[in-house]
C-alpha cells in the first residue's frame, strides 16, 4: 500500500485514477492477492478479514481473498468496540442441533427455459466460465457462464442474478400466459461436513411490453433498486463516478418517462403508481452514497461499503442505502418511520438512525 519512507503517500481514490506515483504498489499487490484468492478458491478455504484502523490498512488491494472465498470483511476502529466483538459472536452461532448457521464450499448453478438467458451474477461470487446455450451474449459482473463458486455462505449471503430475454423471443410478440422457468442448484458442506444440495424451482408469468398497467404489476421497487446498486458499484470499478452518476440518471429518467403520468411544464401534475413510488427516492439516496460517490471516504472505506452491499440481502442493502429514521415519543410506545428532514429534529421525541453500519441516538 505504502513504502516505509516516511515521505511516501498513502495512495488515495485520486491517485488511483491517474495512476500515478503515489500507487506504484497497488497493481502487484492487488494482483498477489488476487492469485492467493485463486489458492485459496482451489483448496476450499474461506478466508475473513477483521481489521481496526483508524486511516487505512490496504483493504482495496486485498478484498478478493475474502470477497471471492465468501468471507466476512468487518472494519472497525476498535478491537474492543462492540461492533467486533458482537459480529465475532455471530459468526459462531448455532442452530438447534449444535451446528454452526454457516457453510463453506458453495457453488450455485442455474438453470433457465429457452426463452431466457443468463448474462452474468453481481455479488460475493466467482465464475466457473461453465458457458452454454443459456448463457447471454453481454456479460454483467461475473458472466460467460451458469455455474458460480461462492465458498463461504450464511443465511444472509445474497447473489444478483442478472437475465435478459433471447433473441428469439425479443424479436417476437409474446403468447398469453406464457411462462419462463428457474431453477437454483445450491450445494455446500454443512459445518457438520456433510454435503448438502438445496434445488429452488419457480416460475415467472412473461408481460406484453405494451401494457405498461401489466409491467408494472410485476415490478419490485426494492429489488429493482438493489439490483441496479449492485451493477452501478461495477461500473464504479471501472468507470469515473460522474459517469456512473450520468448513467443512473437516465435510467431513471428512462423509467419515469415510461411509467408516470404528468402533462408537460405542469409539476404537480407528475403522478407515479405505488409500484414505482419509492424507486426515485432510493435514486437519489444511491446516488449520494459511498457506493457511487468516492469524495471524502478513502479507497478502504468505499471498498468495504461496497464488498457489504454486495453480499447482504434486500432488506439490509436497502437501509445502507437509505437509512432509516425512528421517531419515540412519550406517547406512542411503538416507533414510528420518519422523513430524512431537518423537520423531525424536535424538542419532545428521541430519533434512532440506523445506517446498518452504524446506529446514531439524538
Amino acid at each position: 500500500m505504502v513504502g516505509q519512507k516516511l515521505e511516501e503517500i498513502i495512495r488515495s481514490y485520486l491517485d488511483l485514477q491517474k495512476d500515478n506515483e503515489n500507487c506504484k504498489y497497488f497493481k502487484k499487490a492487488q494482483k498477489y492477492y488476487q492469485t492467493l484468492s485463486q489458492r485459496a478458491i482451489k483448496a476450499n478455504q474461506v478466508i475473513d478479514i477483521f481489521a481496526f484502523t483508524l486511516d487505512q490498512f490496504g483493504l482495496v488491494e486485498m478484498r478478493h481473498i475474502s470477497e471471492k472465498t465468501g468471507g466476512y470483511i468487518v472494519v472497525n476502529e476498535s478491537f474492543i468496540s462492540d461492533v467486533f466483538k458482537d459480529s465475532y459472536k455471530k459468526i459462531f452461532e448455532k442452530d438447534t442441533n449444535g451446528d454452526l448457521k454457516i457453510g463453506t464450499a458453495a457453488k450455485i448453478d442455474i438453470f433457465l427455459s429457452k426463452d431466457i438467458k443468463v448474462n452474468g451474477a453481481i455479488g460475493a461470487c466467482t465464475s466457473l466460465k461453465k458457458n452454454g446455450p443459456m448463457v447471454g451474449e453481454a456479460e454483467v459482473g461475473q458472466g460467460g457462464t451458469t455455474s458460480w463458486y461462492l465458498g463461504g455462505i450464511d443465511r444472509s449471503s445474497t447473489v444478483a442474478f442478472y437475465l435478459d430475454l433471447a433473441v428469439q423471443q425479443a424479436n417476437k410478440e409474446i403468447a398469453p400466459n406464457k411462462v419462463a422457468y428457474f431453477q437454483f442448484q445450491t450445494i455446500y458442506k454443512g459445518s457438520n461436513g456433510k454435503m448438502r444440495l438445496r434445488v429452488t424451482t419457480l416460475t415467472r408469468r412473461f408481460a406484453d411490453s405494451n401494457n405498461l398497467y401489466d409491467l408494472a404489476q410485476g415490478f419490485d421497487q426494492e429489488a429493482a433498486c438493489v439490483a441496479i446498486a449492485r451493477l452501478g458499484v461495477a461500473k464504479a470499478e471501472a468507470e469515473e463516478p460522474l459517469e456512473v452518476l450520468k448513467w443512473l440518471d437516465r435510467s431513471l429518467i428512462r423509467v419515469v418517462c415510461r411509467f408516470a403520468e404528468y402533462k408537460k411544464d405542469d409539476l404537480n401534475s407528475f403522478r407515479l403508481t405505488k409500484e414505482f413510488s419509492l424507486y426515485p427516492q432510493f435514486m437519489y439516496h444511491l446516488r449520494r452514497s459511498h457506493f457511487l460517490q468516492t469524495f471524502g471516504a478513502s479507497p478502504d472505506e468505499a471498498t468495504f461499503y461496497r464488498v457489504t452491499l454486495l453480499r447482504e440481502n434486500t432488506t439490509n442493502s436497502l437501509v445502507m442505502i437509505q437509512p432509516a429514521l425512528l421517531e419515540y415519543n412519550l406517547e406512542n410506545i411503538q416507533p414510528n418511520p420518519v422523513l430524512l428532514d431537518i423537520e423531525s429534529l424536535k424538542n419532545n421525541v428521541i430519533l434512532l438512525l440506523d445506517t446498518y453500519f452504524h446506529v446514531v441516538v439524538w
